[in-house]
């Protein structure tokens, strides 16, 4: 059984990251709602660890799973998402994410476990690649403005390191449009240059200037992006990039622009950033 009850409901854990079973599994500790929303909610705990709660899409077009995260077959505003309020205590371990304000408690140790790590070929087709950047560039072009995301300004001599500098923590959006950027930009690093020591480098780097500069979940989930863990989307859009698949490729982009209100956007630009400076090392 991994199902929650409410009246005549059950609500099934359908899916958890394997970045966070350990903490799922381990000894139960303490922690708060630190936002909710209508198909969303993050949990803080000790030592910085985040956790996401996610709810399914209608229809299931493809599964917004995160690197730190939880998915529930509940639809968008449903119980608990409905219910759940930022500062609300939680409790998980020993296999259980417990909700005692709102009497829920979700079994997660019969769940699917999906791994965020990016796949990153053997080798990469550069053409290719490169055609497949142009086209993503056009289609950034075309649809930006329809999410109310605006065009991050950078020189074409601006270094990744003097951007982190300049735009962490900046922007709207719960994460800022300069922190998706920067996920974005790592994200397509671990695609095109795999664990360099020199890349490695400047992921730590950024997620040191991430530290001083932004909030907590930014900082949760470009650590993640640093350690090449990255939501299924977008780890769907960098394997299309590799394929001669225009219609995977256009249906993974759309994916990822659907994330948040600004944020696929965002990060759709540090991604077309990251592969116009290929090979920066």
């Amino acid at each position: 059984m991994f199902l929650a009850l409410r009246g005549e409901m059950m609500i099934k854990v359908l899916a958890c990251s394997e970045r966070v079973i350990e903490k799922v599994m381990g000894q139960p500790q303490r922690g708060l709602v630190q936002s909710a929303f209508s198909t969303a909610a993050n949990v803080s705990f000790a030592a910085g660890f985040m956790l996401s709660l996610n709810a399914s899409p209608h229809p299931i077009l493809d599964m917004p799973l995160m690197p730190n995260g939880v998915l529930l077959s509940a639809r968008a505003a449903e119980w608990p998402f409905g219910a759940l309020k930022a500062g609300m205590p939680v409790v998980l371990g020993a296999g259980w994410l417990v909700f005692e304000a709102i009497s829920c408690s979700l079994d997660c140790t019969g769940c699917v476990r999906w791994n965020p790590h990016i796949e990153r070929p053997v080798a990469l087709d550069n053409e290719l690649l490169k055609t497949n950047a142009r086209w993503l560039a056009q289609f950034c072009q075309l649809h930006g403005s329809q999410t109310g995301g605006e065009r991050l300004e950078y020189g074409d001599d601006e270094t990744i390191l003097a951007l982190a500098a300049r735009l962490c923590g900046r922007g709207p959006g719960l994460t800022p449009s300069g922190d998706d950027f920067l996920a974005g930009w790592m994200a397509v690093g671990w695609l095109l240059y795999g664990p360099q020591p020199t890349f490695l480098a400047h992921c730590q780097r950024i997620t040191e200037i991430a530290s001083q500069r932004t909030h907590a979940l930014s900082q949760c989930w470009l650590a993640y992006a640093a350690a090449g863990d990255v939501a299924h989307p977008i780890g769907e859009l960098l394997a299309a990039l590799t394929v001669p698949n225009p219609e995977r490729l256009e249906c993974a982009a759309r994916h990822v622009l659907a994330l948040g209100a600004t944020s696929g956007y965002d990060l759709l630009q540090g991604i077309l950033y990251g592969l116009e400076q290929f090979p920066l090392f």
